[in-house]
């Protein structure tokens, strides 16, 4: 080489690199690969099936408390409703008795018969009580405190404002029963809190549940 001429580099044919996943199927490696992906996703599927499966056990309990709650809630105002109807009755029933005693238009055979109707008729409150609105009451409480569990504040707030309401008439007889209208009014909030949780509204997927859980209420 002639002095003072720079040296060229020497040129070599351009090699195209091969990538990891090329180089891996030549060592025939592909299939452990796909082996170790496949195993992978079943890891992955077996997650998303088992968080289903957690989900509709949870909407599952869900429901059957909900179904619970409305049927001991159902008997319950039954009860005190009905004891309510009784007790009006009674008392009507006495007041017309005292005024035709009042009037002096009354034997004493019929006065003591009137006495015997009356204590009838408390028997039979007595009876509703303790043989029908005790147990329902009872069932109430211990689905509220499972409410507590499966539910949102929202609905376990409106339960314990409506248990410290009740708190006052759950032994209640005449003379102290609240008018029909609050039994009512009570109960129609919780169960649609309720099952607004279960049934989101504009669900068409769930406008069937909506529709059964509605003829509850």
């Amino acid at each position: 080489m002639p002095k003072g001429e720079l040296q060229r580099p020497i040129r070599t044919a351009s090699v195209p690199r091969e990538s990891l996943w090329q180089t891996l199927v030549k060592q025939g490696a592909a299939p452990i690969i796909a082996g170790f992906l496949g195993a992978i996703g079943g890891i992955v599927a077996a997650k998303s099936t088992e968080e289903s499966t957690e989900r509709k056990l949870f909407l599952e309990l869900r429901i059957k408390h909900a179904d619970e709650t409305a049927k001991h809630f159902g008997k319950y105002v039954e009860a005190q409703l009905r004891l309510k109807i009784m007790c009006d009755n009674r008392d009507a029933e006495r007041a017309g008795d005292k005024a035709l005693e009042a009037s002096g238009h009354v034997t004493e055979a019929q006065r003591t018969k009137n006495l015997d109707i009356y204590d009838m008729r408390q028997k039979a409150i007595d009876k509703v009580a303790v043989e029908e609105r005790r147990p329902a009451r009872d069932g109430l409480a211990g689905e509220f405190g499972v409410l507590r569990l499966y539910f949102r504040p929202q609905v376990t707030t409106k339960v314990n404002e409506f248990v410290k309401w009740e708190h006052q008439y759950r032994s209640a007889l005449c003379g102290n029963l609240p008018e029909s209208q609050e039994w009512i009014e009570y109960e129609a909030g919780i169960l649609d809190l309720i099952r607004s949780e279960i049934i989101p509204a504009g669900t068409a997927g769930n406008r069937r549940w909506y529709q059964l859980w509605s003829k509850v209420i």
